[in-house]
């Protein structure tokens, strides 16, 4: 049974990527939403942390426009705003860290 993990903030504005991370399993997708696509920069620092993770990570591609964040890391799936859909109907429960 996998989850759908949505996360909306940075570690600078709360604790949701870590509790996120705590909780979810291999098995599971985490999307980042609003602020939380910071995260998916194409960074060195990202990169290896993202590529280190186990899980399938997702970013809104809207959300990426709206703040400017153009270029992300190639673990990253971008999804628009039907991919968003179609990634809460392929798993059995979506839980949302903010």
């Amino acid at each position: 049974m996998s989850s759908l993990h949505i996360v909306n903030k940075t570690p600078e504005r709360g604790t949701a990527l870590q509790d996120c991370l705590r909780c979810a399993s291999e098995e599971d997708a985490i999307l980042l939403i609003e602020d939380a696509v910071y995260l998916a920069r194409d960074t060195a620092a990202n990169g290896r942390f993202w590529h280190d993770c186990r899980m399938n990570i997702h970013v809104l591609e809207k959300d990426c426009q709206a703040r400017g964040v153009s270029a992300v890391c190639p673990t990253i799936n971008i999804l628009p705003d039907a991919g968003f859909v179609q990634l809460a109907c392929d798993h059995n429960k979506v839980v949302s860290w903010f």
